[in-house]
């Protein structure tokens, strides 16, 4: 009980303290705005409050939302699928990640806009978003996946061996355990990264029906509440993805330990 009655107020004590910086930043935000006294310019919490509920209320802001994000998660996973593939390929063969390394660190320091602007020459804007996702996140992705691949336990790997675990059994029950943090580290740079890229090369292709249409078009009227309002969207939705999705990978270890023990151990029995 006392423990409960102790996690309680460590947990109102961290709402009041992100209530306070909250609050803070308001007052920051308000005081600028007033100082400024030019909506076009810097527009006050009430003016973006009530762009944002009319937005909210739009059945069309959904719909574009969720055809940016499906684009911008589907780039997201290829890079895993390939970059997850290429480290794998890369732990097995250390000619192979001395070929590929390079190529990945030059795309990895390559700026956003020079990407897209490549991309839209190549693609056109229909698939420019995905595309452009995908090549930003997939550094990340392998590098982080080589390094946990490289730092994986050998002797404990070994004893699984010695026990006749092998294959996706040895996957799951030892390799994806070993990755996992780097896994989680990298999720949380990437989702994020993924958002921002997705909605540059939307707003820079001018794809049609896409947030970064919204915003290029709030930008050109100066509809600065607007444009505001959207940036809160996609900031919210960023970070909603980025907490289901390492959620999903936090939870995925235990799994596929169980997963692992329950088929060897029929596997034992058979």
């Amino acid at each position: 009980m006392r423990a409960f009655a102790r996690q309680m107020t460590e947990r109102m004590k961290a709402v009041a303290a992100a209530g306070a910086v909250a609050a803070f930043w308001l007052a920051v935000w308000i005081f600028a705005a007033s100082l400024v006294a030019q909506p076009l310019i810097l527009p006050g919490p009430g003016a973006v409050a009530l762009a944002l509920l009319r937005l909210v209320c739009d059945g069309g802001t959904w719909a574009i939302l969720a055809g940016s994000g499906a684009r911008i998660l589907g780039g997201l996973a290829l890079a895993a699928v390939c970059g997850g593939v290429l480290a794998g390929i890369s732990s097995r063969s250390r000619a192979f990640a001395h070929l590929v390394a390079p190529a990945l660190s030059f795309v990895k320091a390559t700026p956003v806009a020079c990407v897209v602007v490549l991309l839209l020459i190549w693609l056109g804007s229909a698939r420019v978003s995905i595309a452009a996702v995908f090549l930003m996140a997939l550094p990340g992705v392998y590098f982080s996946l080589a390094e946990g691949l490289a730092q994986v336990n050998k002797p404990l790997e070994q004893m699984f061996r010695l026990h006749g675990v092998r294959g996706w059994r040895l996957f799951c029950a030892h390799t994806w355990r070993e990755v996992l943090p780097f896994v989680l580290s990298c999720a949380r740079a990437v989702i994020g990264m993924s958002w921002k890229a997705g909605v540059a090369a939307e707003l820079i292709g001018m794809a049609v029906g896409t947030v970064g249409e919204r915003i290029y078009q709030a930008k050109l009227l100066i509809e600065t509440a607007d444009l505001l309002a959207w940036t809160v969207l996609v900031v919210a939705v960023s970070w909603a993805c980025e907490r289901v999705l390492v959620w999903l990978l936090r939870v995925s270890g235990p799994v596929a330990w169980r997963v692992a023990v329950r088929a060897h151990g029929r596997g034992a029995r058979g």
